[in-house]
């Protein structure tokens, strides 16, 4: 499935993207404290921002010191196979310290991630997760899945958006 992915998005990213990206990163992710409350308030934004799409939607926050789940929903259409996804995304974060769709945009136009590419890495490098910072250091990952052509990481941005008060950073290559 990873070699399906590099295939079909190989060529879709200008150089410059992973950077667009690592900036709405700085601009969105970086909390002075983030706590179950923080998550509470986050997780309920992206859920009230996919209601537009008409789509169900899994939303999980873990606490990454002890991987623990600090706020869960899983829409009524979604199962055991949307909560496989949010993970494999979410263990593209852990691997990389960057949103899952960072992962993809630097391979295509970079390259050098083959502990995210290979077969038996457990990664989705597709629009979805994002580690949230406090003090520099990732103390949670929000992460995903359910909606298509890009909106899952389109719904994690608009609430965070919201959340944080701040304009949505530009960012010009595919969103997945």
């Amino acid at each position: 499935m990873l070699a399906e992915i590099k295939e079909r998005f190989r060529g879709k990213y200008p150089m410059g993207s992973a950077k667009e990206l690592e900036e709405m990163e700085q601009a969105l992710l970086y909390y002075d404290s983030f706590d179950s409350k923080e998550a509470l308030v986050l997780g309920s934004q992206v859920i009230r921002q996919s209601e537009k799409y008409g789509e169900d939607m899994v939303v999980r926050i873990i606490r990454q010191r002890d991987h623990a789940v600090i706020f869960q929903y899983l829409g009524d259409a979604c199962g055991q196979r949307n909560l496989d996804f949010a993970e494999a995304k979410q263990n593209t974060v852990i691997k990389t310290g960057h949103c899952s769709l960072w992962a993809l945009v630097q391979e295509e136009t970079v390259g050098g991630l083959d502990m995210v590419f290979s077969e038996d890495s457990e990664c989705l490098p597709a629009g979805g997760a994002f580690p949230i910072y406090e003090k520099g250091k990732i103390v949670a990952i929000l992460t995903t899945s359910g909606l298509h052509e890009g909106n899952d990481h389109r719904v994690v941005v608009a609430a965070l958006c919201v959340v944080r008060r701040k304009s949505e950073p530009p960012f010009h290559g595919l969103i997945v």
